[in-house]
């Protein structure tokens, strides 16, 4: 028998009139998506009872939810395919905001964080990181590893160092390993250790304080 799991609900409304760099990334690329979650009212936690962490989070709609839970349609800017731009001011978009619920807001690697993972986001934008790691999972990886976000940068770029440096990725078309050309190569092994030593530090800072 499958494990049971604890059920619970939170009433929210789907934040839709935002500027486009202030989300995680352009989910707008998928219209059915973008609409799920201007219809969703609430989201719903699947909890472990055993250990009490949450195994599911989803957004959904329930019907007959008190009606200040909608929100009014908007239809956003046009997806060009780009998961990550550069604005008007040459700041990389979606802006890398300070590591939100992943780190206090007191940890002093804060500002360093932020600048290191600029540094290695274009880098790989530059690159080819952004062919396979993007939400919309064009090669159907079982686990998709995003980098778009500071906060998933930071969760899993000992993972990422690591295929960089053993030449695990990134795949040519036909799925099999390439390898990187020196210069890129090089920013990312040089940016990336210098962002996984500073997250490693944030870490350390959050665990004795």
């Amino acid at each position: 028998m499958g494990q049971r799991r604890a059920i619970e609900r939170l009433e929210c409304v789907f934040r839709n009139n935002l500027q486009p760099g202030q989300y995680p990334y352009p989910f707008w690329h998928d219209a059915k998506k973008w609409n799920d979650y201007q219809r969703a009212n609430g989201i719903t936690f699947w909890i472990d009872p055993y250990t009490s962490k949450i195994v599911i989070g989803q957004f959904s709609r329930q019907e007959g939810a008190d009606p200040r839970l909608n929100t009014a349609s908007r239809i956003p800017p046009a997806f060009d395919g780009n998961w990550m731009w550069t604005d008007g001011n040459g700041e990389p978009q979606p802006k890398p905001t300070l590591f939100v619920g992943l780190f206090r807001p007191d940890n002093p690697y804060l500002e360093k964080l932020e600048r290191t993972y600029k540094d290695l986001a274009l880098t790989m934008r530059n690159g080819t990181c952004n062919n396979c790691h993007v939400p919309d999972n064009p090669d159907k990886m079982k686990r998709l590893v995003l980098l778009q976000t500071p906060a998933h940068a930071a969760g899993e770029i000992r993972r990422v160092m690591a295929a960089v440096r053993s030449d695990r990725m990134p795949l040519d078309d036909t799925g099999i390993e390439k390898e990187l050309d020196t210069a890129t190569k090089t920013l990312l092994l040089n940016f990336g250790a210098t962002f996984e030593s500073t997250v490693d530090a944030a870490y350390a800072w959050e665990r004795g304080n």
